[in-house]
């Protein structure tokens, strides 16, 4: 209901003044609720608004600015694709035992809830961690304190299938009343055991979904893989997606093919060059033997001429 651009010249603080409001508290969750008699006053020119205005302009709001990380820097077109896998590919990945954490998208159609372990918790108000009920009462082992306001909040199991494989995904509170559009309480007050029909409605429904792998996932190899986000499809980029992984997917056989090719040629050329060597070596060892044989003949030639000179020169003498 508030356009920034009109207060941009009010450097703050800014007090918000609202009438006529109804107000509900259920356990520990207060909700102000607007009336058609509801009237909205921003930094009203009053004596009582001056005086906390001045009040809130010595304290310091405390507010440090984070830079987003570069998952957070890209387009939801762009995220809903980011390291995207399908179900079989996701449960038979070998994960390094380095990863800590790791994000990827997979597309699923949700077949069932699996409600094996309820479809919410009852957690702390503060540190929103589970509580455990002891004795009647609520208590939260991170701040270790009883809880007189616990809360109640999504944990939904869902089984989620593709044309490859089938896995368990689970979606907390927030998420879930994004998709849900209630709050987690609302149907905790008018539910049995089972599951509510809201919340059985989203069986046959097919998103994206981002995922946040953890230690859980990727050193013990569990699934219940965490949902970070959930995207509605958007078929013209799924379609425009797929027809980019087909052509990735020559490029890269091309690029195989061709580096094959050089890699042959380089042996072929190795080989010739191999065999042209030892021929090579081979007529040399055939010239120096027919040299050798030569030589051997010529001598005994001579040989046999100096036999045949002291023969002659003895038949002389007789």
């Amino acid at each position: 209901m508030f356009e920034p651009k009109l207060y941009e010249k009010d450097n703050g603080p800014v007090i918000v003044i609202v009438t006529s409001t109804t107000i509900k508290n259920f356990r520990g969750e207060v909700s102000y609720s607007t009336t058609t008699a509801s009237k909205i006053y921003i930094n009203l020119k009053t004596d009582y608004v001056a005086s906390l205005v001045e009040k809130f302009s010595t304290i310091s709001n405390g507010v440090e600015v984070i830079e987003r990380s570069n998952v957070n820097k890209i387009s939801p077109e762009e995220e809903m694709f980011l390291n995207r896998m399908n179900i079989e590919e996701l449960l038979k990945t070998d994960w390094s035992p380095q990863l800590k954490e790791y994000f990827l998208t997979v597309r699923g159609k949700i077949t069932e809830i699996d409600n094996t372990f309820g479809w919410y918790y009852i957690s702390c108000q503060k540190c929103f961690r589970k509580l455990e009920l002891e004795d009647g009462v609520y208590k939260c082992s991170k701040c270790n304190n009883k809880c007189d306001y616990p809360l109640v909040k999504y944990k939904i199991h869902i089984k989620v299938e593709d044309k490859t494989a089938e896995t368990t995904l689970v979606i907390f509170n927030d998420i879930a009343e994004s998709l849900l559009d209630t709050a987690a309480n609302k149907l905790f007050k008018q539910t049995t055991n089972d599951v509510p029909t809201e919340i059985q409605s989203l069986c046959g429904r097919e998103f994206v979904y981002k995922l946040k792998l953890n230690t859980f996932n990727l050193k013990y190899g569990h699934e219940n893989f965490t949902v970070s986000k959930v995207f509605n499809l958007n078929e013209k980029l799924e379609e425009q997606d797929e027809l980019k992984k087909i052509k990735d997917h020559k490029e890269k056989n091309n690029n195989t093919n061709e580096e094959n090719e050089n890699k042959n040629r380089k042996e072929l050329h190795f080989k010739d060059i191999t065999a042209a060597k030892d021929l090579e070596d081979s007529d040399e060892d055939y010239h120096h033997s027919s040299s050798l044989t030569k030589k051997n003949r010529k001598n005994i030639i001579i040989e046999d001429d100096s036999d045949d000179e002291n023969m002659n020169q003895k038949r002389l003498r007789k």
